[in-house]
């Protein structure tokens, strides 16, 4: 994030594409001040939970850059979850496991909590790269189907982060997600470029149910 000073805005350049703030005038330094203590926030509430420096709202952090890893995976999953991490996991292929976490903007009633609680609207998910797929997996939170998208790992957590992992319109069928005037989504469907790049990229959407191991073997091709 860098201060520009005309016409004076806020470069987030962590975005893509990048984000501008403008219209700002004698308020951008106090915009990017908030905006760092809010960053700094949340990057203290995080580490705090995981003992690991990196984590960011909706950022998924490779294996190799996560200390105990495998046993911070089992310590923000919940119990329902535990052998559906540990199958995705072993099914990855072509590039490390992440994990991150999500604050999110639509959170369940009655979320799932792992054995180490998460802080309230926050869940945590799983990133599988396998092979030209990539799985998401919500570990803990809210009740979520599997999904596996087409694309590279780095690309997909982007669009996902620009949603704050929100589900209601990944999940919508085609018939679902017809552009109507009745349509909640109509808006969202039509403009939002990180939700269109993701519902083209969705190979599958594997529910939790007795089927679910084979059903995921059959989405990544194994």
């Amino acid at each position: 994030m860098t201060a520009a000073d005309e016409p004076p805005s806020v470069v987030f350049e962590g975005c893509v594409p990048q984000t501008v703030a403008g219209q700002l005038g004698r308020q951008r330094d106090a915009l990017q001040a908030a905006v760092l203590k809010r960053r700094a926030a949340q990057a203290q509430l995080l580490e705090g939970l995981t003992g690991n420096v990196g984590f960011a709202d909706g950022l998924a952090v490779p294996k190799s850059k996560v200390s105990g890893f495998d046993a911070l995976v089992g310590s923000v999953t919940a119990a329902e979850r535990a052998e559906c991490a540990s199958a995705l996991v072993a099914a990855g292929k072509g590039g490390e496991a992440r994990l991150g976490f999500v604050q999110l903007l639509d959170p369940d009633a009655d979320a799932a909590q792992p054995e180490t609680p998460l802080p309230e609207n926050w869940a945590s998910f799983l990133l599988v790269p396998a092979g030209g797929l990539v799985a998401l997996e919500i570990l803990a939170g809210p009740s979520a189907a599997t999904y596996v998208f087409s694309g590279e790992t780095d690309a997909i957590n982007r669009d996902l982060q620009a949603l704050h992992l929100r589900r209601g319109p990944l999940a919508l069928s085609a018939k679902e997600a017809e552009l109507t005037p009745l349509n909640p989504y109509r808006l969202a469907l039509r403009r939002l470029e990180p939700l269109k790049r993701l519902r083209a990229a969705t190979r599958a959407r594997v529910i939790h149910n007795e089927a679910w191991g084979e059903s995921l073997k059959a989405a990544l091709g194994a």
